[in-house]
C-alpha cells in the first residue's frame, strides 16, 4: 500500500537496517531509548515529519533524548535539521553523525 512507501530512502528500503524502526512515536522512542546510554540512537518515521527522525540519546544526560528530523531534497541530498551538511544517503548521514550517534538502538 502507499504507507509502504514511507519505509524507503530513495531506493534503499529501511527495513533491512536493523536500526530503523518504521512508525514510532517520540514516546515511544523514548521508552525505547531510556535504558541505553549515551549515543545510542534509533531512526523512525516520524508521525507528523515528511522525512525520517533520529532519536538519540545525548551526552549530557543518559535520559537527555533528542529528536531531530531528516529530509531529503528531490535531487536525493539528506541533511538534518538545524545542520548544513548534505550526506548522499540516510546512512551516510548516520556515519557523519557519529560524534553524538554511534550505538543502534535494534
Amino acid at each position: 500500500g502507499g504507507d509502504n512507501a514511507r519505509h524507503f530512502a530513495g531506493a534503499v528500503d529501511l527495513r533491512q537496517f536493523r536500526w530503523y524502526h518504521g512508525r514510532l512515536s517520540a514516546a515511544h522512542a523514548y521508552r525505547k531509548l531510556q535504558t541505553h546510554g549515551q549515543h545510542s540512537y534509533l531512526v523512525r518515521t516520524g508521525s507528523r515529519a515528511t522525512g525520517f527522525v533520529v532519536s538519540w540519546v545525548s551526552e549530557t544526560s543518559p535520559l537527555s533524548i533528542i529528536h531531530s528530523v531528516v529530509n531529503s531534497s528531490p535531487n536525493g541530498q539528506w541533511q538534518m535539521t538545524g545542520d548544513t551538511r548534505v550526506f548522499d544517503s540516510l546512512q551516510a548521514l548516520i556515519d557523519g553523525f557519529s560524534h553524538i550517534i554511534r550505538v543502534p538502538v535494534f
